[in-house]
């Protein structure tokens, strides 16, 4: 029997991103996977990055991936 899919962290590094005004918004990019083969990206303002906010917001964005996934 297969293992339920579960979210797991693989990565979390900086992602400055430049505005179209010439600024830098300050990001923190985490790196998830469900399955081992792909890799998804979210994007948390470097101000509001906590390790509880990355969980949290990978851990509903990977919901809604194992719900694909698993119809």
């Amino acid at each position: 029997m297969p293992e339920p899919l579960k979210a797991r962290i693989v990565r979390v590094r900086a992602a400055p991103l430049l505005t179209p005004i010439g600024g830098v918004e300050q990001r923190m990019a985490v790196d998830w996977t469900v399955d081992g083969n792909n890799l998804f990206t979210l994007y948390i303002p470097s101000a509001q990055f906590t390790a509880d906010a990355a969980r949290r917001a990978v851990d509903a964005a990977a919901a809604e991936v194992i719900k694909l996934l698993s119809a």
